[in-house]
This record gives structure tokens, sequence and C-alpha cells, in this order.
């Protein structure tokens, strides 16, 4: 639970920090650019620890690994910086909890996953819950924004989840 606040205060953080950032007139790009870079040399530690797992890698799981990079490092964060930018930030946090949505569709139709009954209640009691907790009940009208997160929501759920649990059964 305590891991769970943290990372939530943090994206929190992250997403007003960066909606503050590109209001402010700058580059959305440049944004990506850095927070890459100052992210960089963890992941290169973390890769440099799993060597010899990296090595065993089949040419079919490296190529889902870097489907999986470009679409969540680079698509998702390039569309989340316009996301964040051109919709409300009540939108956003409720929009981008349609990752749920994408994920159980996607399941379906990639992985051929069933969609029962108790995967339908979860998806309307989550989004149910984040609209009225988001919202105060009140309508959300769509913009430019409120798609290009539904966009990125898309992008995280087929990315992450959907080519990552491909690549756990290769």
């Amino acid at each position: 639970l305590a891991y769970t606040l943290i990372s939530a205060f943090s994206w929190a953080i992250s997403i007003v920090a960066a909606r503050f950032i590109l209001r402010s007139g700058a580059n959305g790009l440049n944004l990506i650019l850095w927070t890459s870079l100052l992210s960089l040399p963890y992941w290169i530690y973390v890769a440099g620890k799993q060597k010899n797992e990296i090595k065993k890698i089949s040419k079919k799981g490296a190529l889902i690994i870097i489907c999986i990079a470009i679409i969540n490092a680079a698509v998702a964060n390039i569309i989340e910086m316009y996301a964040i930018k051109y919709s409300t930030a009540v939108n956003y946090s409720f929009l981008i909890r349609t990752v749920l949505v994408f994920t159980v569709v996607f399941a379906y139709l990639f992985l051929g996953e069933k969609i029962t009954a108790k995967k339908i209640l979860l998806v309307v009691l989550i989004l149910t819950g984040s609209y009225l907790l988001c919202t105060k009940g009140k309508i959300i009208s769509l913009s430019i924004g409120d798609m290009l997160t539904l966009a990125e929501a898309a992008c995280i759920s087929f990315g992450g989840t959907i080519l990552g649990k491909i690549s756990l059964q290769l």
C-alpha cells in the first residue's frame, strides 16, 4: 500500500509539473528528452545487472521488447505531453483510467481472453467511481486533449500489458 501511495502521489506531481511546464510554453518533446535522459542511468544499471537474462532473449522476444519500448517510451510519452497540455487535469485523470477498458478489449482481441461478467462489472465500477470522484458528477466535454488521452491509454494498454503478456509467453 505504501508503494502504491508513493507511486500515485509521484505520478500526480509529475502530471501537475508537466502541465505547468507545458502551459508556460515549453516544448513537450524537450520535456520528454530531459526526463528520458534523467532516467537513462537507472535503466542502464538495471540492464547491466540482468546481462545473462538479456543474452537469453530470442529474436522474437527482442522484437516484442523493442515494440514495447517504442510504444511505451516514445509514442505514449509524446501523446501524453500533448494530452496533458490540451486537456484539463480532471479530464486527463479520469480518461487515463480507460487503460482498464482497453486492456479488457485488447486481451479479448489479441490473447483470446474471455470478457466475463466480473470483468465488465469491474470496468463499470472503476470507471463510474473514477468519474464521480474526478468530476463530482459534472459532464465531461471531450476536447482534442481528451482524445489524445484516450489514444495514450490505448498505447499503454497495448504496449505495456498486451505485448508484455505476449513476451512472457515466449
